[in-house]
């Protein structure tokens, strides 16, 4: 029996406590993204299906806490090394469910936000008068539709497996059988990669064109980061995944432990990308934490740091100093 003194269980407790770090950054991140956005009433709408990314993202945060935290508990009872049945590992421990939807979540949201784009180019005139949040959350909606008929094939895939497997760990292979688990990794690679095309198509289109307004480049620019980020940081390690599953190659856990944090780190950098190319977020966000204040100019809102309130109210003050 392995004990916490073995250099493959301290491997695997580093790996594990490693997913437990990185998950509290991905939700701490995405929870700031959906504050902003939910505070704000035109931002609620506007960027819905940004909120329901961040959704997802924060489901994958907490995919990683759950599952760092659950495996190390299995280590420390001694239970993390006995076998069980595929079908056992699923619906017996919390984080083999999160994990299934937290890889397709975040890519069904990439589709979508590439499929909204594709919607706006293509039938302009219509996105502009008649498209509103109604349609953008039912387009959301449709994507987390997609991804529970994916947990449900995962569950009947879990159920016909016959593998027994050696460990614990539980992860979405070892939870659903190799097949859907490979199918399931290769398709997230695959959505990002298709989003990511579609939205280069996008902009090689409407470059062709008219030049597009600085509104349509900055939407461009963001959705190209966002997804590009994710086409490296996501694809690289479910690569890993695959190969090392198949036996194509021999990763170490505390090597596939790294390469698997890449994908929390690609759920991290949407707070970032939003502040550096939304103003408005950007505004909201300082407002929120303080740093700025909002003054009211008639049915205008104007945002203001508040080291230059001091330089707002002081004539105001002498003004109203003098007419007394």
């Amino acid at each position: 029996m392995a004990t916490n003194a073995d250099p493959l269980v301290q491997d695997l407790l580093t790996r594990f406590r490693m997913y437990s770090s990185f998950g509290v950054v991905v939700v701490i991140s995405n929870m700031l993204v959906i504050i902003v956005h939910m505070s704000h009433k035109e931002m609620a709408k506007k960027y819905i299906l940004f909120t329901l990314l961040s959704v997802a993202e924060l489901i994958n945060g907490t995919s990683f806490i759950v599952t760092g935290v659950g495996r190390e508990i299995q280590i420390h009872i001694g239970t993390y090394f006995k076998p069980l049945k595929v079908s056992e590992c699923l619906m017996w421990f919390p984080w083999p469910t999160l994990l299934v939807f937290a890889g397709q979540l975040p890519a069904a949201m990439n589709l979508m936000l590439a499929t909204e784009r594709v919607i706006a180019v293509c039938t302009p005139n219509w996105y502009r008068h008649v498209w509103t949040w109604h349609h953008k959350a039912l387009l959301g909606g449709f994507g987390y539709l997609i991804c529970f008929v994916g947990y449900g094939v995962a569950v009947w895939a879990s159920h016909l497996s016959d593998h027994i497997n050696l460990t614990r760990i539980c992860a979405v292979m070892e939870a659903t059988g190799i097949m859907y688990g490979s199918i399931h990794f290769a398709l997230v690679s695959l959505a990002y990669v298709v989003s990511f095309v579609v939205l280069l198509v996008i902009f090689i289109v409407t470059h062709r064109g008219k030049k597009p307004t600085p509104g349509e480049l900055r939407r461009q620019k963001i959705l190209f980061t966002v997804v590009g980020v994710s086409v490296i940081f996501v694809s690289f390690p479910n690569m890993i995944l695959i190969l090392n599953e198949w036996q194509f190659i021999d990763a170490g856990a505390l090597f596939v432990g790294i390469s698997y944090c890449m994908y929390a780190t690609s759920s991290t950098f949407n707070l970032f990308i939003y502040l550096a190319f939304r103003k408005e977020f950007r505004n909201h966000f300082l407002v929120l934490l303080r740093i700025r204040k909002k003054q009211h100019h008639g049915s205008s809102v104007v945002v203001v740091p508040i080291t230059q309130l001091s330089q707002i109210q002081r004539p105001f003050t002498s003004q109203v100093t003098r007419s007394r």
